[in-house]
């Protein structure tokens, strides 16, 4: 069964150095562009519904819904993102479904108290970034394209300090 995804995509972005310093410079389009591949490459190419929920307050991004079929929304004043992740996963009929990602407390026990499972973002990332190896017949190591170094090509292309 493929899983269901709501991020808390700054939280998430704060958590990655190269991206987190984009969103400290002010450079929110670059770390938004950073964070949604980071999440597609993880997880929307296994099939999972992703959800990535941004705080408005960044800029005007609400003309952004969709980045390769992951779902973004941006919270809109007074609102934030916490907001609208605590409202959806209050309204939706199959909570215990979803994953919500985020180091927001109260986000975290609002997922719990509603049966949806909820995982720190650092904790999030740590897992993405575990190889997965699976042996072959004659018990050789196959390389998964998917567990190469976040840190290594977000420098690559071009998220590096000398920018």
């Amino acid at each position: 069964m493929k899983n269901k995804y709501i991020i808390d995509g700054f939280n998430l972005g704060f958590k990655i150095p190269s991206i987190a310093e984009w969103i400290t410079k002010g450079e929110t389009d670059k770390a938004i562009r950073l964070i949604l591949n980071f999440i597609h490459t993880r997880l929307f190419s296994k099939g999972n519904q992703v959800i990535v929920v941004f705080d408005g307050k960044h800029g005007n991004h609400g003309h952004i819904q969709s980045h390769h079929g992951i779902q973004i929304k941006f919270s809109k004043k007074p609102e934030t993102a916490d907001d609208i992740i605590r409202k959806f996963i209050r309204n939706a009929s199959d909570t215990q479904l979803w994953i919500v990602v985020s180091s927001d407390s109260e986000i975290i026990y609002t997922a719990q108290d509603q049966g949806a499972k909820a995982v720190k973002s650092e904790v999030f990332i740590n897992q993405l970034k575990k190889p997965s190896v699976k042996k072959t017949n004659d018990n050789m190591q196959k390389y998964n394209p998917g567990d190469v170094d976040v840190e290594y090509w977000l420098k690559q292309f071009g998220a590096d300090k000398g920018e």
